[in-house]
């Protein structure tokens, strides 16, 4: 669960929500290398490119993890 604030204006290195052409994922924000990077490492970071639409939805200010599934 994720408590996320649509009025604020995401800045470099903020956990955003958004829509990269149509597809929803929540990434941490890297203005500088103009990509969208991942909390896992193993995971390779997302180039926003020329010519796709990214649209974000709020800044991420806090959340709820559960440890245990069920």
């Amino acid at each position: 669960m994720l408590i996320v604030d649509r009025s604020l204006t995401p800045v470099h290195g903020d956990v955003v929500v958004v829509a990269l052409d149509g597809q929803l994922t929540c990434k941490i924000l890297d203005r500088k290398r103009g990509c969208l990077l991942s909390a896992n490492s193993k995971c390779p970071a997302i180039s926003v490119l020329e010519g796709q639409e990214l649209v974000v939805g709020g800044v991420v200010k806090a959340s709820v993890r559960y440890h245990r599934g069920g």
